[in-house]
């Protein structure tokens, strides 16, 4: 049933949500999880190696120009909500739906922290009860949505240099113009950023 709300097939695959399982198999302090679109041009680790997350487990980079009703259905929700808490949120959860979203593109980790907010557990009871609730609980995606709900604006903030917003989109907001080159429909190569 979900699989028919589900447009874009390949956001199905298991992949997709690999970078969820990520802080249980690989044993390290951090990690930095980049999507397979993003475009590295400096070392990045050098500046993330000591990135202060205050106690978080996520730092990302909040996109203002989407927000959190893009993705999430809260009447649907509250109706949830009110039921039985879900995902690790209860009716009182830390958002609305005119919190600014972050993009899950560039997201640096800790690890120990994630596992012990048992934020894995939170995802998948999430997309379970998007899979059994028969109805658009969200939108624009799969492994996205479940992600905010579960982290809820609760993340450090990454600095915008690390997440240049609109690479491959179509939706691309004007002020990101001069960093992003159309040169094809639907497709999109970087220029040179202005310092």
């Amino acid at each position: 049933a979900a699989a028919a709300r589900v447009r874009r097939r390949e956001l199905l695959s298991p992949f997709n949500f690999a970078a969820f399982y990520l802080p249980h198999v690989l044993e390290a302090k951090r990690i930095l999880y980049l999507d397979t679109d993003v475009l590295v041009q400096r070392d990045v680790v050098r500046a993330l190696e000591h990135y202060e997350l205050g106690g978080k487990a996520v730092a990302a980079v909040e996109d203002c120009s989407q927000k959190f009703e893009k993705y999430v259905n809260f009447q649907l929700l509250n109706r949830l909500l009110k039921r039985k808490a879900m995902g690790g949120l209860s009716r009182h959860y830390d958002f609305n739906a005119s919190t600014c979203v972050f993009n899950r593109g560039v997201v640096l980790i800790d690890p120990e922290r994630w596992r012990a907010l048992g934020l894995t557990l939170a995802i998948e009871s999430l997309v379970e009860a998007y899979v059994k609730c028969g109805a658009r609980l969200w939108r624009g995606g799969v492994s996205q949505p479940p992600f905010l709900l579960a982290l809820g604006g609760r993340y450090a903030k990454l600095d915008l240099r690390f997440n240049v917003r609109g690479l491959g989109r179509v939706d691309i907001g004007l002020s990101e113009f001069e960093a992003v080159n159309f040169v094809a429909p639907h497709k999109m190569l970087r220029k040179e950023l202005r310092r």
